[in-house]
């Protein structure tokens, strides 16, 4: 299982669109932090899962993301449960940076959104098994 450190979180233009449904894929681009290149990804809920099984299985600390203003310092009890975040982690060819995106769909009467809450460049740990020296 790979463990997921956040190494700093990327500042976003727009963040949040419309879009036609909650099953559609959606366009969407933030600028790398060594410089100006440009990052394009779709999202979309096909290609990205639920962010609670992370925090569950320990890859992602919850901690982190406190921190980070992504949720609130101490849960009330209506806060409770599952988050409505969904992740997708990318990888871009034109660096070897990789990245956390964590968005939210929301879906009101006959109108969508996608709302970008964070994206973060991370690192990817594997776990030292018996087999892997340093």
């Amino acid at each position: 299982m790979n463990k997921i450190s956040i190494i700093k979180k990327i500042q976003l233009g727009k963040s949040a669109f419309s879009i036609e449904h909650p099953f559609c894929k959606s366009d969407f681009s933030f600028y790398c932090p060594k410089g100006a290149m440009k990052h394009a990804v779709v999202l979309s809920i096909e290609t990205s899962n639920v962010l609670d099984p992370l925090l569950e299985s320990g890859q992602l600390n919850e901690n982190d993301l406190i921190e980070n203003n992504i949720l609130p310092l101490q849960k009330t009890e209506h806060q409770k449960g599952p988050f409505s975040f969904r992740y997708q982690i990318y990888n871009p060819t034109e660096c070897h940076d990789i990245y956390l995106i964590l968005f939210e769909i929301f879906e009101y009467r006959d109108y969508c959104n996608c709302i970008v809450v964070a994206v973060f460049q991370i690192e990817l740990k594997m776990p030292i098994t018996k087999f892997q020296y340093n």
